[in-house]
């Protein structure tokens, strides 16, 4: 099982199949997946300063410079998507 199989089965992500192209499926987060942003960022933080990472550079200066800011960024945008 794959982590994105796993995080699904954990009820972290959920997985639908592209409007535009039924081949490809799109990942969102749950409401459960959006509770765990504060330990991903936190996550990709270290990550990022220990190891190579894929990462945006700008995505993780901007974590570092202002978590909470960003974290709240996530979650807006989150909301807009979803329509909430």
């Amino acid at each position: 099982m794959d982590r994105l199989q796993k995080q699904e089965a954990l009820g972290i992500v959920a997985a639908q199949r592209d409007a535009s192209d039924a081949r490809r499926i799109r990942y969102r987060l749950t409401v459960k997946g959006l509770d765990l942003v504060p330990v991903l960022v936190e996550d990709d933080s270290l990550g990022a300063r220990y190891e190579d990472t894929d990462a945006p550079p700008r995505i993780i200066r901007r974590m570092k410079e202002d978590r909470e800011r960003f974290i709240a960024e996530v979650r807006e945008r989150y909301s807009r998507r979803e329509g909430k």
